[in-house]
């Protein structure tokens, strides 16, 4: 029984992966934030069970990838079209019209699916990840979706087309940039081993202490800023 654990969860990412996308398209926005978020812990520890079980294999990992497609690659774009269909002035609750304006939002998709099968093919993981991460990427739009109707300057900057259009090609380039990013996996209990996890989770804590909900899309930008920094100190440190 054990060895179907994991399959389960990621099945189980994939169930609620398609929920939040109509909860999206029928404007059901709650529900579909809480899906999202039943999907990132579904996935988080599917993978985490397969190596405790010791039963990974090249099933889990296709299937993983593939639910991945649908939770954090068709979300995210359905999030970002309905923003535009928006800023057109086009309904939305539920969706009932197509645009080809708001067609660009689904670049989210495509690079997410180039980056899930590139991430497959890659020979040595080593703990971390290249380049931003589609749940990551689905947790900043998330983000801005549940802050979207609270927050005025969110609203406002959501409205712009152009804004839109910039997030879209900038969250798509760094899914497939070469930057080097941490894993949240715990190898060692050593401080400098973990250093970059802890300042994340402190900053994380600290948004949501004294920012609420806008802590979820800054979460993202905060892993990034670290990232980065791990990278240039690291490069530093072989010269």
């Amino acid at each position: 029984m054990k060895k179907h654990i994991p399959n389960i969860l990621t099945m189980t990412n994939l169930f609620f992966g398609c929920g939040s996308m109509i909860c999206l398209l029928i404007g059901e926005w709650e529900k579909a934030i809480l899906f999202t978020g039943i999907s990132a812990t579904a996935d988080f520890f599917d993978g985490w069970a397969a190596r405790k079980l010791k039963v990974q294999g090249p099933l889990g990992i296709q299937l993983d990838s593939l639910a991945d497609v649908i939770s954090f690659g068709i979300v995210p774009g359905v999030i970002v079209y309905i923003f535009l269909c928006n800023a057109l002035n086009l309904p939305t609750a539920p969706v009932s019209q197509f645009s080809w304006y708001a067609m660009p939002a689904f670049i989210l998709t495509v690079y997410s699916a180039y980056r899930l099968g590139k991430f497959n093919i890659e020979s040595n993981h080593d703990g971390g990840f290249t380049g931003l991460n589609t749940p990551s990427n689905t947790l900043f739009f998330i983000g801005l979706l549940w802050l979207y109707k609270e927050n005025d300057i969110v609203h406002s900057l959501l409205m712009n087309t152009t804004i839109l259009y910039i997030l879209i090609v900038v969250m798509s380039l760094l899914m497939i940039s070469p930057l080097k990013m941490f894993s949240f996996k715990v190898k060692t209990y050593e401080l400098k081993d973990n250093i970059y996890r802890i300042a994340l989770l402190v900053g994380i804590i600290l948004m949501i202490f004294f920012l609420g909900k806008a802590a979820v899309s800054l979460a993202v930008i905060w892993y990034l800023i670290l990232s980065f920094l791990q990278q240039i100190l690291s490069t530093k440190n072989v010269k």
